[in-house]
């Protein structure tokens, strides 16, 4: 989502707030006016200047969430956030490791390509899960190249490659190299 449609919603959403107030706080106002006047035309009055102030507002708000959005404001960048280019990958470490934790692991930056080896201390409900990535998703739309789940303590052993693009490990005990 961006910035100008979170922005239009914010503004839409605040006209159709100010609009059902308009019409609700000055069309009951007046209708209790009429009620307690006993006079019915206080309160068609009431309910026509509600609708009439409730849709002035609805209009405003509307133009601000256009004015908002124009390319202009978009464009000159109101607050440094917008301009800034976010990496997902982290900065390369000198060295990659060869023992490593839960999380998310880039193979060659992170973590050594070998064969891998960790307990399973118990997880999330009782169990362990592993799985190999690729960079490119497959047909369906999925990067895992293998996984699997293992139950509190038991082992896995793990061959990671080098054409693998990541590795991803919860609730097992540190990984440890073993060749």
């Amino acid at each position: 989502m961006t910035h100008e449609t979170t922005e239009i919603k914010k503004w839409r959403g605040l006209a159709v707030l100010w609009g059902v107030l308009g019409i609700g706080v000055i069309g009951w106002g007046a209708m209790i006016y009429g009620a307690i006047k006993k006079k019915a035309d206080g309160a068609s009055w009431g309910i026509f200047g509600g609708t009439l102030v409730g849709t002035l507002l609805l209009f405003v708000g509307c133009m601000a969430a256009v004015e908002d959005s124009s390319p202009s404001s978009a464009v000159s960048g109101s607050s440094a956030s917008d301009n800034r280019s976010v990496s997902s990958e982290p900065a390369p470490r000198s060295e990659p490791a060869n023992s490593f934790g839960n999380g998310d692991h880039l193979v060659g930056i992170d973590i050594q390509p070998g064969t891998y080896r960790a307990n399973c201390d118990g997880g999330f409900a009782g169990a362990c899960y592993w799985a190999r990535h690729s960079k490119q998703p497959n047909q369906f739309g999925m990067t895992e190249i293998v996984n699997d789940i293992k139950q509190s303590g038991g082992q896995a052993i793990v061959d990671i490659y080098s054409s693998d693009y990541r590795f991803e490990s919860q609730g097992f005990e540190r990984w440890q190299k073993v060749n």
